[in-house]
């Protein structure tokens, strides 16, 4: 074996792919794209036929239909006891421009029950 070929052989990957990348770059971005995006298409393909599945168990085809109401019901009522239990302090906004107006309409919200009273007793 000469020493060129050895050289090639001990060389570490990094170089394969600056190798790669040389001159092709966009063929390899489209590789990685293609890549990519055939991955996100199977999980979300997966999200949806797990959530067919769980959804087809929770409310079978014959079931009660007082079901339909109690199960969610349920839930709700879990996540609320445990959003007070281990997060006491977390509040519904969103973001800050929701909170903003908010707070505007709670200043307003006085004035506006003010006005509606005068009005009725006109």
């Amino acid at each position: 074996m000469s020493v060129q070929e050895n050289a090639v052989l001990k060389e570490p990957r990094a170089g394969s792919w600056r190798r790669l990348m040389t001159g092709r770059e966009e063929q390899v971005f489209l590789i990685l794209t293609l890549i990519i995006g055939a991955v996100v298409g199977l999980i979300v393909v997966a999200f949806i036929l797990l959530t067919e599945r769980f959804g087809a168990r929770l409310y079978p085809a014959g079931g009660a239909a007082g079901r339909r109401v109690l199960i969610p019901t349920i839930g709700s009522l879990g996540m609320g006891y445990l959003l007070f239990r281990f997060f006491p302090d977390a509040r519904g906004t969103c973001c800050k421009r929701c909170a903003r107006r908010r707070r505007h309409w709670m200043r307003l919200q006085p004035l506006r029950d003010a006005e509606a009273k005068t009005r009725a007793s006109d």
